[in-house]
């Protein structure tokens, strides 16, 4: 400043006619106090620095701030959580791994390693998980096995999404983002109390944008967006000690493809499919990575809509009852052309239809010397997968008519036409428990944690496999007929050659349950009340299942076990204060012992070449998580993170029998680092509040295909982002945001996918975006 007393500094910058004045830098330094964070990672509200497990936790303002517009932009802001598009599924089915634990199939035959929470209702299927974010409270990551209070298939984590709730004031906003490439961000919200016992909010979002990818073909861009949403919650209030809350939401996207393209020939390619694709690799490589050669009109429709409940009774002082219940239909449809060549290497039509219905009823207590929490879980889910496929060279030819929907083109395809669907039912019940007992008779400060869980699951399918009958494995390739893909031992004699069934037979049911306890035990230690020190063990399990790409009765009745995870984590949490300095420091180091872990692996030993989920074998993961928040002023906030994964396989055993213990461990990036600095700006608080920020990310290269060979590495890259923020314009709702992200237009490359024996795929991340976001908030 050109001019300070010690009473009072004055900066005045001249907006128009506008003079800000601001206090003394001393006087603003006496307030430097980092948030709190309320989080409810163990299903009650409790302070992060009190939890003894590792949580990331991204506020309303965090979201907004970082345009954070979707579950998969997560993945640069928390560390050791890893997201990629789905398996030939595309950005609307990511694929989530923490501390590289993750599942690549995408059907309902198979469950994820990180389970999504919406407003407390489990997400089980990723497809249309990917919708966008708004109008949200806060976002919880928990890292390290789950399976007490989340249940199975969460051996990697939980991800918590919170949407905001109604509120017993009238408050609303009203705000639109425009970008470079087409964008259009339209967001509302309105919150009405109806009566003093009742009230309303209703809020929806309008997102498109042209895309940056180009088809050179169809001269269209090919990853367009054009997405809808719409939520109602309401709130009954009769009284303080009971609360039922309704929430019902809608959402639907008519997107462009994901626009994958051809990056690689792995040595498994044969010489014939080799002599097709390598012309095509070369083409691309001249090319921008922002322009592909495609020719098929690639798309994502998705239709989700929700209904759930959550009714909270307090009996007392000490006992509560709670239910949560919902309901969820999902609609998802795909066609990506994986490689980007006109060459049909590997062109998917995906159709997918899911319901569920999930019911939680739980028992919370809280006395002096314990916090407990008990109850039990169903959930029930039903639907379709269909995976059309064609590829390998296909030419013209006729594909089953009845199987695929006739705007796909995908009859133009064949002959290598495949179509591996499936229908599916999966029942899961549970009961659990958890305790925290105060030891502070013992030792003050200290508390010990045990909790138990019994999952029981059962899985019912009718695999329903059609397709070409080809005379060779590799191009030309020859049809000879379309039939039933598998053949199944119709007399129950193993000795004598299996038949295979007519079309019209062509269903093959199966039924497989699987049951395991999941459970955690933790000693956590308050050095202070601003110190909190916690060791604990966690045993978590990921539900088996069935692959639906095998081409005999055996290859499909027989079963990949459930996955078992066992973990020890060591934490310190702590909050310091230096002179008018706020400090506040997370670190985490893990150990896991992984067994039975389930790949999707190529199997050379099936014709067609064929990708089957196995039991590969064992694995330990070593790491360590590092998370910080520092302001050393009221105008200075500093935060970042970092982390470190060691994986690594003790027992890989291929398909094939082909040891493959020394490849990399997919999806586990050795290191991840981020940093942001945000300058607030020294104006009188009359005058609203203004900021600049600049943030940094990093990771390392990593593999994301199960089956490993030299080409299947993600390069590293490293991203800049700004964003420049003044709210409550002029003591008014007023505000305004200007961003720019990957501003320094870095290239790279995301995996899309990779099959051995075909070839590898990869999709640009977004290039340099920017934008302005202009808002205003009423009321509240």
């Amino acid at each position: 400043m050109a001019c300070r007393t010690q009473a009072q500094a004055r900066a005045v910058l001249m907006l128009g006619t506008v003079v800000l004045t601001t206090p003394s830098w001393e006087a603003i330094a006496q307030t430097a106090t980092l948030e709190e964070i309320t989080v409810t990672a163990r299903r009650r509200e409790e302070r992060l620095q009190d939890v003894p497990l590792a949580v990331s936790a991204l506020s309303a303002s965090d979201l907004e701030r970082q345009s954070i517009t979707d579950v998969a932009s997560l993945a640069t802001k928390v560390p050791s959580l890893v997201s990629n598009a789905g398996l030939t599924g595309g950005r609307a089915q990511p694929v989530f791994a923490i501390r590289g634990l993750s599942q690549q199939e995408g059907t309902m035959l198979a469950d994820p390693s990180v389970t999504l929470y919406f407003n407390d209702i489990p997400v089980p299927r990723t497809q249309g998980s990917n919708l966008a974010l708004f109008d949200i409270a806060s976002v919880e990551v928990l890292k390290g096995p789950q399976g007490t209070l989340f249940g199975r298939n969460t051996v990697g984590g939980a991800i918590l999404v919170h949407p905001q709730l109604p509120k017993d004031a009238f408050e609303a906003s009203l705000s639109q983002m425009v970008g470079n490439y087409g964008a259009l961000e339209t967001q509302a919200m309105l919150n009405v109390p109806l009566a003093s016992w009742v009230s309303a909010r209703v809020a929806g979002q309008h997102v498109e944008n042209d895309g940056w990818i180009t088809d050179i073909i169809t001269g269209k861009k090919v990853n367009d967006v054009d997405e809808n949403a719409v939520r109602l919650s309401i709130d009954i209030h009769p009284s303080s000690t009971w609360n039922s809350l309704f929430t019902g939401s809608y959402s639907h996207a008519d997107d462009g493809g994901t626009g994958g393209e051809i990056t690689a020939l792995p040595p498994g390619v044969s010489s014939g499919l080799r002599a097709i694709q390598a012309p095509l690799l070369a083409a691309q490589q001249q090319r921008s990575i922002y322009s592909i050669a495609s020719g098929v009109p690639a798309y994502e429709h998705v239709e989700v809509s929700t209904v759930d409940n959550t009714t909270k009774v307090t009996l007392n002082d000490h006992l509560s009852l709670k239910n949560i219940a919902g309901y969820r239909n999902v609609n998802y449809e795909i066609l990506e052309d994986a490689d980007g060549s006109s060459a049909l290497i590997l062109t998917v039509n995906r159709q997918d239809q899911q319901h569920q219905f999930s019911e939680e009823f739980q028992v919370i207590g809280t006395h002096d010397w314990v916090d407990w929490i008990a109850g039990a879980f169903y959930f029930r889910e039903s639907g379709s997968n269909a995976g059309p496929t064609a590829g390998l060279g296909a030419g013209a030819g006729t594909a089953d008519p009845g199987l695929i929907e006739p705007n796909t083109r995908m009859a133009q395809y064949a002959p290598n036409y495949i179509n591996t669907s499936s229908d599916a039912t999966n029942t899961s019940y549970a009961v659990f428990a958890q305790g925290t007992f105060k030891l502070d008779s013992l030792v003050r400060g200290l508390a010990l944690t045990v909790g138990l869980r019994q999952n029981w699951d059962k899985r019912e399918v009718t695999i329903l496999n059609r397709g070409w009958l080809t005379n060779t494995a590799v191009p030309p390739v020859v049809p000879s007929a379309f039939v039933c893909r598998f053949t199944v031992d119709a007399d129950n004699n193993p000795a004598t050659p299996e038949t295979r069934p007519s079309l019209a037979n062509c269903a093959l049911p199966l039924e497989k349950s699987f049951s395991e306890p999941t459970y955690n035990v933790s000693l956590d230690y308050h050095i202070t009340d601003s110190a909190l020190v916690y060791l604990a063990h966690r045993h978590g399990y990921r539900t088996g299942g069935y692959g639906a790409r095998a081409t005999t009765q055996a290859g499909l009745q027989k079963t990949f076990d459930p996955e078992i995870v066992n973990d020890v984590e060591l934490g310190f949490k702590a909050e310091w204060r230096f002179a008018d300095m706020s400090l506040r420091t997370n670190l985490a180091a893990f150990h896991s012992d992984y067994k039975d872990i389930q790949r999707l692996l190529t199997d050379p030993n099936l014709v067609p070449i064929t990708t089957v989920t196995t039991n590969a074998g064992k694995a330990k993961i070593d790491g360590g998580e590092f998370e910080f928040a520092f302001q050393p002023h009221r105008l200075i906030q500093l935060s970042g993170f970092y982390s470190y994964i060691n994986a690594r396989f003790t027992e890989f055993i291929a398909p094939d029998g082909t040891d493959l213990s020394n490849a990399p461990f997919a999806r586990a990036p050795k290191n991840i680092v981020s940093a942001t600095a945000r300058f607030i700006a020294p104006m009188d608080e009359t005058l609203g509040e203004a900021s600049i920020a600049a943030t940094y990310y990093h990771t390392d290269e990593y593999v994301n295909s199960d089956t490993f060979d030299p080409t299947a590495y993600v390069q590293a890259y490293q991203l800049w982002n700004f964003d420049m923020t003044w709210e409550s314009i002029m003591g008014t709702g007023a505000g305004v945001t200007l961003f720019v992200n990957n501003a320094f237009n870095e290239e790279y490359l995301l995996p899309f996918q990779q099959i051995s024996q075909v070839d590898k795929s990869e999709t640009p991340g977004a290039p340099r975006t920017y934008g302005v976001r202009l808002k205003y908030r009423f009321g509240g």
